[in-house]
This record gives structure tokens, C-alpha cells and sequence, in this order.
């Protein structure tokens, strides 16, 4: 794997001086310092929010695995590379998704977020052991740590995710004002009653569904000849645009495009999210450090910048997707 010396760049990035060197390597660690305390600053069209990425350290203590990622990811993927990433690319901030690694110990993710205030804030796994009656004080305390979001991972769950602690969990995220993300690694059709059984539950909570649905299976990297499209799966998503608590990440490009980057076979289902759902409802995210084996963390934002002329979005529609809706969500707006 390669980390330093490719670029994606797009003419249209180039021509707005929005440079993007792939990889971490060449930054110091006072420019890391530098670039984390700037933070996430609103207005320009080159101001970019990561609405999905993972950190983690290398397993040992403090902080060990509950389950060990890829050997390729396992020591590269810090918070401080990514910082220098972010760097590279002109990417001012991100969403930290608490990674599977540590399941449910959030005692890294935590430690980064005191670390980077201004740069990162969290989204907390869902831990669907939590009694009823404790999910309150559950997600107060996640939300001291830093955490502003939750993520359901249906996987964990014994059964429905709809049972009666997560609709406890569902509806008590609504009332602090923490969105609650699902991810549908296996495809959202299977989940679409579990979905709308939390969405009516508690129409205040804003449910955000990850990677464009994962209408690609299997979620392993559309360049695989084994994965196709389930048209059935992108109906159900955009079925979701009738409910106004829904939101759609448009992440992870290399996990639903049939292409290599720029990933154009993309335009055609960003067209329909955005009369679906329009671009206060939708935002831009990696899925780092899965993207930087997949293509490279450059072809996924600069494909981003190079929507604003190939599908025609305004200025102000492309800052939207680009960072502003995420910022509004997760509170840094």
C-alpha cells in the first residue's frame, strides 16, 4: 500500500486552489497541533467536515482491542495521522464513529476528543445491554466524554433493535438532542420495520442512515465483481425522504460506486437524493481509514469538490453536503 505521492485532483479543485496530498507523512507534529486547533470554521467552499471516519490506536494499554481491525489499518490510523490527512486534504474537522475494535469501551475516542475539541467530536456505539430505565444516565454520561451522537449497529442486537431498550435508547437520544445513526451493513431492507418502528416512535430523534444505505452487497468495495446493486434497497432509502427526522449520509464511496474514483456512476443516485431529500438532509463523510485502501482518502474528497460542477450544485447546496449539514447536527454550527 501506498501512502504518500497520489492525488486525485480534479481540474475543478485545482482551479479553486484546494490542493489534496494523499497520505500523513511530511507533517509535523506542531502542525498537526496547528491544524486540530483551527477547527471547524462556517462559510467558503473550501471548508470540509468528515461526517464519518474511525480512529484508533495500536491495542495496547491503555487501550486495548476487543476485537483487532486489519492488519494493514492497524497502526496507521491514530488520531494524529488522520489530523495529518485532514491536513493534506483541507479537511477541517470530523465525526469520530466509535470504531468495533473497542466495541463498547469509548475510553480512546474519548481521550482524542479532550485532545482535539475543536477538530473532533464523537458518536458513541449503542450498547444494547442498557436497561430502560437507565438510558438517560447511559447517554448523559457518553455526552460528558464528547459524544453528540449515537450509532446503532444492528448486529449487536439479540433480535429487534426496535425492542423496548432500543426505543428507550432511540427516543431518550431525541430528547438530549443526540442523532442516532444505523448502520446497515448488510443492506437496509431487512431493517427498513425496525427503522420506521423508531421513527415513529419518537419523531423528535433524527435518524441518519449510513453510506447511501449500502444499496451495493456486499458493503465489501463496489469494484468487486461479486457485489451488485439492489434497486429494491435504493427504494426503501429513498422512501425514508418522507420522514424529516431522516438524514443520509453520502460516505464510503468506494463501498457503493461500481467505478474507480471519481466514481461518476454516483451522480445519477446523488441526483435522487437530492430531490429526495435536498442537501440540508445529506452530507459528505470518508469512511476513513477504510477509504485510504480503497481508492485513497484523496479520490473521496475530491470527488466531493467535484460534484459542486458535475451535478450542478450551487454554492451554497455544495457547503451544505460539504460540511454545514453535519456541522447543524452535531453541533458545530
Amino acid at each position: 500500500m501506498k501512502m504518500t505521492g497520489r492525488s486525485f485532483c480534479i481540474a475543478n479543485a485545482q482551479e479553486k486552489k484546494l490542493s489534496c496530498k494523499e497520505g500523513f507523512e511530511g507533517v509535523s507534529a506542531e502542525e498537526i497541533r496547528d491544524w486540530a486547533d483551527k477547527g471547524w470554521k462556517s462559510g467558503g467552499s473550501s471548508v470540509t467536515f468528515d461526517s464519518h471516519i474511525h480512529v484508533w490506536g495500536d491495542g495496547t494499554q491503555p487501550y486495548p482491542y476487543d476485537n483487532d481491525p486489519p492488519d494493514v489499518l492497524r497502526k496507521i490510523c491514530d488520531a494524529e495521522k488522520f489530523v495529518a490527512n485532514a491536513k493534506n486534504a483541507q479537511v477541517s474537522g470530523a465525526l469520530i464513529v466509535q470504531p468495533i475494535n473497542y466495541r463498547f469501551d469509548h475510553s480512546y475516542v474519548a481521550s482524542v476528543i479532550a485532545r482535539y475539541p475543536k477538530f473532533f467530536t464523537g458518536m458513541a456505539l449503542a450498547d444494547p445491554a442498557v436497561e430502560p430505565v437507565k438510558a438517560e444516565s447511559y447517554l448523559r454520561n457518553l455526552k460528558k466524554d464528547g459524544f453528540v451522537a449515537l450509532r446503532f449497529n444492528p448486529y449487536l442486537w439479540n433480535g429487534s433493535m426496535a425492542d423496548e431498550s432500543g426505543k428507550a435508547i432511540y427516543a431518550k437520544a431525541g430528547e438530549l438532542g443526540m442523532p442516532v445513526g444505523v448502520m446497515c451493513f448488510k443492506g437496509l431492507p431487512q431493517h427498513m420495520p425496525d427503522i420506521k418502528s423508531l421513527l415513529e416512535h419518537s419523531s423528535d430523534t433524527k435518524l441518519i442512515v449510513d453510506h447511501w444505505g449500502f444499496f451495493r452487497q456486499p458493503a465489501t468495495g463496489g469494484t468487486d465483481p461479486k457485489t451488485s446493486v439492489s434497486e429494491d434497497a435504493w427504494n426503501d432509502l429513498l422512501s425514508l425522504s418522507k420522514y424529516p427526522q431522516v438524514y443520509v449520509k453520502i460516505s464510503a464511496l468506494f463501498r457503493v460506486s461500481g467505478e474507480q474514483e471519481p466514481y461518476s456512476d454516483l451522480k445519477p443516485r446523488l441526483d435522487d437524493l437530492l430531490k429526495h431529500f435536498g442537501p440540508s438532509r445529506l452530507m459528505w463523510g470518508s469512511d476513513y481509514p477504510f477509504a485510504i485502501v480503497n481508492g485513497g482518502y484523496c479520490a473521496s474528497v475530491q470527488t466531493l469538490r467535484s460534484w459542486q460542477d458535475s451535478v450542478g450544485l450551487s454554492d451554497r447546496d455544495f457547503d451544505q453536503i460539504a460540511g454545514k449539514t453535519a456541522a447543524e447536527l452535531f453541533g458545530r454550527s
